[in-house]
């Protein structure tokens, strides 16, 4: 089944008691059927804000980018729509994966960092069979 559809994607917005950082949050979106969200565009960027259930913390999205902050979407998704604030993307000298803060801008942080939050998409017409839905 599918919670919430949304321009031919299924959403859910997954929180977490103990904080997990991205690699962590992805498996479990695989788990569900899906990947961490891609967001192709500003209304899909508006729809995801409005489904998250704890609207003051961060929640980790698909994207993540190299060293010299080349984003790419996990999933296979091409798309030049970027939602980063106004301060823009942090130069960290490594690896960088993506949150998505609670007003809908997109902050790039270490992929290590935990959080409680984590936004997975997938298509609809996937039957999850016997897998259990998490």
């Amino acid at each position: 089944g599918c919670d919430l559809i949304y321009e031919d994607s299924c959403y859910r917005a997954f929180e977490t008691t103990d904080r997990i950082n991205w690699n962590d949050a992805q498996s479990s979106c695989v788990v569900w059927g899906g990947y961490l969200t891609s967001i192709p565009t500003r209304r899909v960027n508006n729809f995801i804000q409005t489904i998250r259930s704890n609207t003051n913390s961060g929640y980790w999205i698909g994207l993540y980018g190299d060293v010299n902050e080349n984003f790419i979407w996990n999933d296979g998704t091409v798309s030049n729509y970027r939602n980063f604030g106004t301060n823009g993307i942090t130069d960290l000298n490594s690896v960088s994966c993506v949150i998505m803060e609670s007003d809908g801008e997109w902050r790039n942080v270490i992929c290590t960092d935990e959080i409680r939050g984590f936004i997975c998409n997938r298509s609809p017409a996937y039957n999850t069979g016997n897998i259990s839905e998490m």
